[in-house]
C-alpha cells in the first residue's frame, strides 16, 4: 500500500480525543453553508497537563474564503511574538472535522501546507514562551472529492506529523460510525448531496455538549 493509499489509524484511547471532536464539530454547524465549499469545524489544544484549549476557528469565520484549520492557525501566530528555533517546544494536538485539504481552487495553499508551514515557522507563544508545534491532527472524516482529490494525509504523515481518526465510543442502539456521517452531513450543508438528517439520538450526542 503506497503512502497515499494509506488508511488512518482509529484512535479510541480514551474520551479525551472524542470530545475535543465534538467540540469541532459544533463549530462546523456555525459556519455559513455554501455550496462550493464544505463546513469544517477545528480545534487546537496543548498535549501538555493540563490540556487547554489554544484556539479555535470554523470554515469561513474570518474575511475571505477562509478554512476552519486556517483560522484556527492564524489566531495562534496573532498571539506569537517572534520565530525561534531555540527553547522548549509546546506539542498541540489539531483536531478538524474534515481531513486537512491539499489544494484548494481558491487558494494555492492548503491547509496540510498550512500546517506544515507553521511548524517550521517555529512560532514563539507570547502566553507560554514556548515554541509551538502541531505534532498529531486528529480528524473525523476523510475530504470527498467533491472539490480537489486531497492528499492531506499522505502530505502530513511525510513531514512527521501523526494522522488519527477519532472513533466515539460504543454507544448503546448507535453505531460508531456515526461521528464520521455527521461530520460528512454537517460539511455538505445546502449541497445537492446533503445527506439525510439523522434520528435524534444521534444528533442528541454531541449537539448539546458543553465544553
Amino acid at each position: 500500500m503506497s503512502a497515499s493509499q494509506s488508511s488512518t489509524t482509529t484512535r479510541n484511547e480514551d474520551d479525551e480525543h472524542y470530545r475535543h471532536m465534538l467540540h469541532a464539530l459544533q463549530l462546523a454547524d456555525k459556519c455559513i453553508p455554501t455550496t462550493t465549499a464544505f463546513c469544517v469545524g477545528c480545534t487546537i489544544y496543548t498535549q501538555d497537563s493540563p490540556i487547554s484549549l489554544l484556539s479555535d476557528g470554523f470554515s469561513r469565520e474570518l474575511p475571505g474564503n477562509t478554512h476552519a484549520e486556517q483560522c484556527a492557525l492564524d489566531k495562534i501566530v496573532a498571539e506569537c511574538v517572534k520565530k525561534s528555533e531555540d527553547g522548549e517546544v509546546m506539542k498541540l494536538d489539531l483536531y478538524t472535522t474534515m481531513e486537512p485539504c491539499s489544494k484548494r481552487a481558491s487558494d494555492p495553499k492548503g491547509c496540510a501546507q498550512r500546517i506544515i508551514e507553521f511548524n517550521s515557522s517555529a512560532h514563539i507563544h507570547s502566553k507560554t514562551g514556548k515554541r509551538l508545534r502541531v505534532e498529531r491532527v486528529f480528524q473525523g472524516v476523510r475530504e470527498p472529492t467533491d472539490f480537489q482529490l486531497c492528499e492531506g494525509q499522505r502530505m502530513l504523515r511525510e513531514a512527521g506529523v501523526e494522522v488519527h481518526t477519532v472513533l466515539p465510543p460504543p454507544t448503546g442502539g448507535v453505531g460508531r460510525e456515526w461521528l464520521e456521517g455527521e461530520c460528512l452531513r454537517i460539511a455538505k450543508k445546502s449541497h445537492a448531496d446533503e445527506p439525510g438528517m439523522p434520528g435524534e439520538e444521534v444528533v442528541g450526542l454531541w449537539k448539546g455538549a458543553v465544553f
